[in-house]
């Protein structure tokens, strides 16, 4: 394990600039934030996912309902 691109498991590595860290605690604390950061944004991407999923499935209902009626 590099000390450069900390890691989990599975997830891929995260760069963070030593050169802007006064400690080591401080470095690890970017790295945790930034993973943090990397998790949230997957979170919001999932989100957006189902809206869409949602939306679609009102159309096709629409569709239907109108086809149906007529």
């Amino acid at each position: 394990q590099n000390i450069r691109t900390k890691q989990k498991k599975t997830k891929k590595a995260v760069k963070v600039n030593r050169a802007w860290c006064e400690t080591y605690s401080e470095y690890e604390e970017a790295v945790k934030e930034r993973l943090k950061e990397r998790e949230r944004e997957r979170e919001r991407e999932k989100e957006r996912e189902r809206e869409r999923e949602r939306e679609r499935k009102r159309d096709r209902e629409k569709e239907r309902y109108i086809g149906g009626e007529r």
